[in-house]
C-alpha cells in the first residue's frame, strides 16, 4: 500500500530483443496480471526492468491526456506522428487486403483455421504479421485467436457460410442484387412516366407480365435494405432470386428489414 492504495510493481530483468514490445509484455503475462490488478479503483501498477520499454513509455504518456484516439493523435510530436501515421496506414492496407474476396496475406499470416461445432477459429501468427506490417518481431508473443459462430445455409444448389448474425463473411456487395435493384427502378421510372405499361415493357424485353411484376416489386424496398444492397451488408442468406419469387417481397419496410438484414440491423433473418 501507498499513500492509501494499492500499487503492485511487475519486474524483468532483460529481453533478448534490447526492448520490450507491448506483443512480448503480452506473451509474457505482464498485460493480463495488470489487467487483472487494475480491476479495483485506485490500484496502481508499475513496470520496472533494465530494458526499456518504448511503446509502453509512449502508452504511459500520452493516453491519460487523452480520451480518443483523435485526441491521441493530436498529442504525437511530428516524428511520432510520422511513424504513427506510416504504422497506421500499413494497417489499413492490411485490413482492406484481408477483407477482400482473395483473402490478401491471410494465408501467410494465418497457421490454423478449424471450423467446426457452428465456430470457426483462425489462429495468427503475431511474428508474421508483424512482418507483413514491416515491424520487428515481437519475440515470443502468443498466437492471436479469432472466432467467430457461424452456420451453412443453403440457397438453391449453394452453400454460403453465413455469420451468426446473419451478415456474410466477405462484406462485397452482391452483383445480382445490385442489379436487380438497378433494373427494378429502370422499369418502374418507365411505367411511372405513363408511356408504357407492363404488357408492352415484357415484350420489349421478351419477358412475360408476370416477370415483369416481380421484377418492379424490388423498386420498393425499404431504403435502409437497399443501402445494405449496394454495400454488401445484407443479409449473407439473401439472394436475387428470392426477391424475385412469386411469394412477394413483404409490404411493410420494417418486415423486409427483419427479413433481409443481419441480426444487429434488424432482429431477425432471412
Amino acid at each position: 500500500m501507498r499513500a492509501g492504495r494499492a500499487e503492485w510493481h511487475q519486474c524483468k530483468r532483460q529481453t533478448a530483443a534490447g526492448t520490450w514490445s507491448i506483443a512480448a509484455l503480452d506473451g509474457a503475462g505482464m498485460l493480463s496480471a495488470f489487467r487483472a490488478k487494475t480491476s479495483s479503483t485506485g490500484t496502481r501498477c508499475l513496470f520496472v526492468s533494465s530494458d526499456p520499454s518504448p511503446q509502453l513509455k509512449l502508452l504511459q504518456d500520452k493516453l491519460p491526456a487523452t480520451h480518443s484516439l483523435e485526441a491521441f493523435e493530436a498529442s504525437l510530436s511530428k516524428i511520432e506522428t510520422q511513424h504513427w501515421g506510416s504504422l497506421s496506414g500499413r494497417c489499413r492496407a492490411l485490413a482492406a487486403a484481408l477483407r477482400s474476396r482473395t483473402g490478401g496475406p491471410l494465408s501467410d499470416i494465418a497457421f490454423c483455421v478449424q471450423a467446426g461445432g457452428g465456430k470457426l477459429v483462425i489462429a495468427l501468427s503475431p511474428a508474421r504479421i508483424a512482418g507483413v506490417l514491416g515491424m520487428p518481431e515481437p519475440g515470443d508473443a502468443p498466437p492471436l485467436t479469432l472466432d467467430v459462430a457461424y452456420r451453412l445455409t443453403r440457397t438453391g444448389r449453394a452453400v454460403r457460410l453465413v455469420q451468426a448474425d446473419g451478415s456474410s463473411p466477405h462484406g462485397e456487395p452482391n452483383t445480382a442484387l445490385v442489379n436487380l435493384v438497378v433494373e427494378a427502378r429502370r422499369l418502374w421510372t418507365r411505367l411511372s412516366e405513363g408511356d408504357t405499361d407492363v404488357a408492352a415493357l415484357a415484350k420489349e424485353t421478351g419477358r412475360n407480365g408476370s416477370y415483369i411484376t416481380r421484377i418492379v416489386r424490388a423498386a420498393f424496398l425499404a431504403p435502409q435494405v437497399v443501402d445494405a444492397i449496394l454495400a454488401g451488408r445484407q443479409h449473407g442468406a439473401l439472394t436475387a432470386r428470392m426477391l424475385k419469387d412469386s411469394g412477394g417481397i413483404p409490404p411493410r419496410w420494417k418486415d423486409q428489414a427483419a427479413r433481409y438484414l443481419p441480426h444487429s440491423n434488424s432482429g431477425a433473418s432471412v
